[in-house]
């Protein structure tokens, strides 16, 4: 409700309060501790590890940037944080392609193969499922003649997408196989089935 937007007739008299039913999509805020847990140390990547940092942010901006655009602004709704992560991971799938040679245009669900194809010997579901999943929850999000998907579906999809880009961007900075599989278990808490 908000005040100065009364419930009015056609004159413009006003003949009461105006309630208007609220939807959100919104995560709840984290309840308990809140330290921050991460998936690896300085001590699993050491200097080589910064430097290779600073080369993929540079060269993984676009999709970096857009991937994480929420943590820097907080209060995103649950579809932009889904819309974020796609778009992200669409880039950082074609800067993939680009760089083995391709970079033709491509759709979404082939960019995130490209990624899932990277990490999906670490990840604690088909990678391949995934990315057509993703692609499928982005494209409901992104296009009004798609079904509205339920707030769980985007919560489980988003979780998904965070630990798939973890894994990724881990790895591609040196992290060891055995340091990330360590550190999932953080990861996927709030998955379904795991």
């Amino acid at each position: 409700m908000h005040k100065q937007d009364p419930k009015r007739v056609l004159s413009g008299k006003v003949i009461g309060e105006r309630r208007s039913s609220v939807k959100t999509y919104s995560l709840p805020a984290v309840q308990g501790d809140s330290r921050l847990e991460f998936l690896f140390a300085f001590q699993d990547i050491g200097a080589s590890g910064v430097r290779r940092w600073i080369r993929l942010e540079n060269e993984f901006s676009r999709g970096i940037h857009a991937f994480t655009f929420s943590i820097r602004h907080r209060g995103t709704s649950l579809d932009g944080l889904i819309s974020d992560s796609g778009i992200g991971l669409e880039e950082i799938g074609h800067q993939i392609d680009t760089l083995r040679g391709g970079g033709n245009r491509r759709g979404h669900h082939a960019h995130l193969l490209d990624i899932a194809h990277e990490v999906d010997d670490l990840l604690p579901f088909d990678g391949t499922d995934w990315a057509t999943e993703s692609t499928g929850v982005y494209n409901d999000v992104k296009h009004a003649d798609r079904p509205d998907p339920a707030a769980q579906a985007l919560h489980a999809m988003l979780i998904k997408n965070r630990l798939v880009f973890r894994v990724w961007l881990a790895r591609r900075i040196g992290v060891s196989d055995s340091a990330i599989n360590k550190g999932t278990w953080r990861l996927k808490r709030g998955l379904p089935d795991t």
